[in-house]
Formats: structure tokens, C-alpha cells, sequence
């Protein structure tokens, strides 16, 4: 399978604006190292808890913030463009192939415009003629679940599973190659959020999108994903086929995460799943060995000098930074 997408060892620091003695900055790095390649037609989940850096990640990606350092390479039939490196022309040119979809349907958009103008804006910024914009707005609407007549309202005469309707549309309608949902359901009733996915499951059946969808809900990652990537403290600690991870997890940050899970289950077939006790690491702080390592009920002294880079385990294009992911038998689904 090809590859549209390929991230290379990206890094996103934010200085903080204090200085530590002798006038040293103070840096979050809320995205720290990560690489992983995203192939056509695919979904890829990245999931982790608030604060580990996968919203920012998708924003680096998509050219809302820049990257601190690393590269993002994007495939397309005459080669490969290093978009990190591009000139601003060029990254302009084609910022339409990675569109995003955001949290809050309620924030991302504007009141003042009505429905037509927000979905059409793209289309304008990358210089659609009137005929095709009109053309192309009428269609994408329909495809969303809405009506033409809906064009003419404003943002506050939506209910929010509508109005992230509305910005799905937004993100689409200028025909993109790669779509990130930046947590697109999690504001979202539970009934709504099963309406929107499987909308976005029928579009990228119709259309053959490429998903990254960013979540904290593993049972959202598991509805819609193909593959999972998790992240803990800005790095990405397990990746692999959605399957292997979830049946088989590699590292005990994603065994926790699967505990979170809530299932039914009588009292005999109870299974005792552990938690993570504690909080993150401070991503301010020179941080050795595995991040987890104060929260991990499996440590010992040799994850203090591990490296936190991924590595193989027994499952093929399954990986881990847990230096005993092929020793220790963690809980699946």
C-alpha cells in the first residue's frame, strides 16, 4: 500500500515566556520526535489522553502551527514534497490536499457569515470560479445530510451535531487528499457522535479519503480506525493494525487506556484491569528513561535508561517503546 503521508521526527516546542537562572528558556515540548507514515485510503487513530500532544500534532500537520523541527512529506504522483521545507507558494498550493475538522462545532464557526459563505470560503481562498462554487457548496451539503435551503441560515440556528455537519462540509468541499479530525465527535451526545461517524465512514467510502482521527476515546478509535497510533507525553510509545493493538497491547499505557473502556460484563467474567495511578510527566523538564515510568506497575531499574524509541515486537508492523513489550502479557479487548 502507498503511503500519502509521511512524518518525520517532528518536534513542536513552545516557549513559555519565563526563564529558568542564567536566562535559559523555559520549552513545553508538547510534540517531541514523532514519525509514522500514513497510507492511501486508510484511517489512522491517534489517541492519548488531554494534554500528550496529538491535537498539536494534527495542527502541525496541517500548517497551523510550524513544526519546531523534523519534516512532513507529501506523496503525490510526480514525487514527494517536503512541505516543512516548501516555499510558502507551494505550501499555499497545497494546504487544499490536508483539510481539518475541528473540536468544537460551536467555536469553529464564524456567527456573523451564514452557511453558503463558511463552506464556500476554501473554495475562494484557492480560486474556484463563481459557477463551481456554487456548484460545488450545493453538492456538498446534500452529501453531509443537509439541505440547500439551510445555506441561507446562520451558525445559531443549528443544533452542534449539525453545525459540525456544516464544518465537515467546510473541510471536504475543496476535494482533499487527507482529512484530520481533531477530536470531531468528543463534543458531541453519544447518539450525534455515531450519526457523525459513520457519515465520515460513508464519505471516505464515496470519496476514498485518508483520516487521521484524533480522540481520548479508544471506543471511538475502535468504531472507525484501521490502525492506532498512541501517544503519551508527545511521543508516539505503540503503533500498529488496530487488531494487534487492541487484542494485544505492547505497552501498559495502551493496556490502561483499554481498561477505560466501558463494558458490560456479570461479576463472574469480570476481568480486573489496572489503572495508571498518578499524573503526566512535566513536559517543561529534561526527562530520561520512559515517561511512564512513574506511573508503571510493571517498571524496573533498566526502563530508567531506556530511549523511548519505537521498536519491534513479535507482531509484523506492530511497534513499541516498552523495553519489555515482548516479555510481559498485557490485557486486550
Amino acid at each position: 500500500m502507498n503511503h500519502v503521508l509521511e512524518i518525520k521526527n517532528i518536534c513542536k516546542f513552545f516557549q513559555l515566556g519565563k526563564t529558568k537562572m542564567f536566562g535559559e528558556q523555559i520549552l513545553l515540548k508538547a510534540v517531541n520526535d514523532v514519525s509514522f507514515k500514513l497510507y492511501e485510503g486508510e484511517t489512522l487513530g491517534i489517541i492519548g489522553e488531554s494534554g500528550c500532544g496529538k491535537s498539536t500534532l494534527g495542527r502541525c500537520i496541517v500548517n497551523l502551527y510550524n513544526t519546531t523541527s523534523g519534516q512532513i512529506f507529501y506523496n503525490e504522483p510526480q514525487g514527494e514534497i517536503n512541505l516543512t521545507q516548501a516555499s510558502e507558494k507551494v505550501r499555499q498550493y497545497h494546504r487544499r490536499n490536508i483539510q481539518i475538522i475541528f473540536q468544537d462545532p460551536f467555536a469553529s464557526l464564524n456567527p456573523r457569515i451564514n452557511i453558503f459563505e463558511t463552506i464556500a470560503e476554501p473554495l475562494i481562498v484557492n480560486g474556484f470560479r463563481k459557477e463551481e462554487i456554487n456548484q460545488r457548496v450545493a453538492e456538498i451539503i446534500k452529501e453531509v445530510g443537509l439541505r440547500e435551503e439551510h445555506l441561507r441560515r446562520f451558525p445559531h440556528s443549528f443544533s452542534g451535531g449539525q453545525r459540525q455537519r456544516i464544518g465537515i462540509a467546510r473541510a471536504l468541499v475543496v476535494g482533499p487528499k487527507i482529512v484530520i479530525c481533531d477530536e470531531a465527535v468528543s463534543a458531541l451526545d453519544v447518539s450525534v457522535q455515531a450519526q457523525i461517524i459513520n457519515l465520515l465512514k460513508k464519505l471516505q467510502e464515496k470519496n476514498k479519503f485518508t483520516y487521521i482521527f484524533i480522540s481520548h476515546d479508544m471506543s471511538v478509535i475502535n468504531h472507525i480506525c484501521d490502525r492506532i497510533a498512541v501517544m503519551y507525553a508527545g511521543k508516539i510509545i505503540e503503533i500498529g493494525e488496530k487488531k494487534d493493538v487492541l487484542k494485544y497491547p505492547k505497552h501498559p499505557y495502551t493496556e490502561a487506556l483499554i481498561g477505560a473502556i466501558p463494558k458490560l460484563t456479570n461479576r463472574k467474567n469480570k476481568i480486573k484491569r489496572k489503572s495508571l495511578a498518578g499524573e503526566p510527566p512535566d513536559l517543561t523538564s529534561n526527562m530520561g528513561g520512559c515517561y511512564l515510568f512513574d506511573r508503571c506497575s510493571y517498571k524496573s531499574n533498566e526502563c530508567k535508561k531506556m530511549s523511548n524509541e519505537l521498536l519491534d515486537t513479535e507482531i509484523s508492523d506492530h511497534k513499541s517503546s516498552c523495553i519489555k513489550r515482548n516479555e510481559v502479557e498485557l490485557t486486550g479487548l
